[in-house]
């Protein structure tokens, strides 16, 4: 598949991917379905993403990322990770983490330690790569690899919720 072997060279040559329209999403998910189908299941890790240096803006908590970790055992994942996964066996995969913000939201500017396959679930959402003075804009369906160690961010003008795959070499 065109998909796959993209994601393959754009970890080979440590580049970013933007990929429109790669996965056709089985069912539109919005956050009806992740409080429904989600969130009533129970995972173990979840968190707020937040600058160190600023903290937590505690009089406003929906402003900030969450965090879900490990949701392919979730029902509504299954069958995407296991594409993944089977359409990737040269890369180990730890695991699917969802990210959603509930209204606009800004990022931290960070490097992943592995390679970050990120796919649009819901509304839009940019990512900025300052050292390569490039910004891409994912929508439902829309997938983006960022390969280990670029510095990025992303931020969006309104709710959004993404999922993101962790590829090892």
């Amino acid at each position: 598949m065109q998909l796959f072997q993209k994601i393959r060279e754009a970890v080979d040559y440590k580049k970013v991917m933007h990929y429109p329209s790669a996965m056709t999403l089985p069912q539109p998910i919005d956050f009806n379905i992740v409080c429904n189908q989600v969130l009533q299941r129970q995972y173990p890790v979840n968190k707020i993403k937040y600058d160190t240096n600023v903290g937590i803006n505690h009089n406003d908590v929906f402003s900030h990322i969450f965090q879900i970790y490990r949701v392919e055992t979730n029902p509504l994942f299954i069958d995407m990770h296991k594409h993944i996964v089977d359409n990737l066996p040269d890369f180990k995969i730890d695991r699917l983490d969802m990210f959603c913000s509930f209204k606009k939201s800004l990022g931290v500017d960070h490097k992943d330690k592995e390679n970050s396959l990120i796919l649009s679930l819901y509304k839009s959402t940019m990512y900025r790569f300052e050292d390569l003075d490039l910004t891409v804009e994912l929508k439902p369906g829309d997938m983006l690899l960022s390969p280990t160690g670029t510095t990025h961010f992303s931020m969006s003008c309104q709710e959004r919720i993404i999922v993101s795959w962790g590829l090892h070499k």
